[in-house]
């Protein structure tokens, strides 16, 4: 194989591969922020069940103006 087609052959399938990524990028963009909505409202449940679980363990008493909030 000469370096003129080995030149040609690896410029084609870049070609190609640039094209469709480039075609692609809407649907990775949708997929990328609906994998980061997922993902922020998971943490967001973690962090208020993690602060419920902390105030039913450790309630506080509203009756004692000592008591820290």
């Amino acid at each position: 194989m000469d370096t003129h087609h080995a030149t040609a052959t690896f410029t084609g399938l870049l070609a190609t591969t640039s094209g469709l990524t480039v075609s692609m990028l809407p649907e990775v963009e949708a997929w990328l922020r609906v994998t980061s909505l997922i993902i922020g409202c998971l943490v967001g449940l973690a962090s208020l069940y993690a602060i419920l679980r902390n105030r039913k363990t450790n309630p506080t008493n509203p009756t004692n103006p000592n008591d820290p909030l």
